[in-house]
């Protein structure tokens, strides 16, 4: 009973899932989302980009070249990874920053891209700086 047209009456629920009448699409849906999680999370394991010594904080992806990555670790350091030439591991490196990396993002065209750091610095970089390079 309500003392006001707008007050909201409590309706009670049975928790016995036997009664409850949504149960078997209920469970349906479970099993469909465990089944497309297996197959999800059965995908090979490719490989590492090994190379950091901490932690990577943030990772961005050239939007020009689909083989092209860049990392930022929270010792600071970036690394360059060219996704076809795994096996030879970054192929650029500069300890950037004196905090962690905390955001990496490329430029429209791909040819730069930009870091932003604890350290209270946004640094600009060439993404097709050579190995030997490692100002911005």
């Amino acid at each position: 009973t309500r003392a006001r047209a707008s007050e909201i009456v409590p309706v009670q629920r049975s928790m016995a899932p036997e009664l409850h009448p949504f149960e078997k699409a209920r469970e349906y849906k479970r099993a469909v989302n465990a089944v497309k999680l297996d197959r999800h999370f059965a995908k090979p394991f490719v490989g590492a980009l090994s190379g950091h010594f901490d932690g990577v904080q943030s990772m961005a992806k050239n939007p020009s070249s689909l083989s092209m990555i860049v990392s930022g670790a929270c010792d600071g350091e970036i690394r360059r990874w060219c996704l076809t030439e795994q096996r030879q591991g970054a192929r650029w490196t500069s300890q950037a920053h004196s905090g962690f990396v905390r955001g990496l993002a490329f430029s429209r065209n791909g040819h730069h891209f930009v870091s932003a750091s604890d350290d209270k610095t946004v640094k600009l970089w060439s993404a097709s700086a050579p190995a030997s390079s490692t100002e911005p």
